[in-house]
């Protein structure tokens, strides 16, 4: 699962190995990474000021701000 930010300057990524990161879109390089799910992550959106929501197949959501998660 992927999701631009708003500014298109960052790209969030949920995968297979059960982390979420946030990528450089500049220059593709992985800015911040969090493997945090127990399970491979289905979905990921970003949104204003870092803030980036994920779940995962079991049902799990996450938000994160902007390191740290918040729930």
């Amino acid at each position: 699962s992927i999701a631009f930010s708003r500014d298109s300057k960052r790209l969030v990524s949920g995968s297979a190995d059960r982390t979420v990161r946030v990528w450089d879109v500049a220059t593709g390089e992985s800015a911040r990474a969090a493997e945090a799910h127990g399970d491979i992550v289905a979905a990921v959106a970003a949104g204003t000021h870092g803030l980036v929501a994920s779940g995962d197949y079991s049902g799990a959501a996450r938000l994160w701000w902007p390191k740290e998660p918040v729930i």
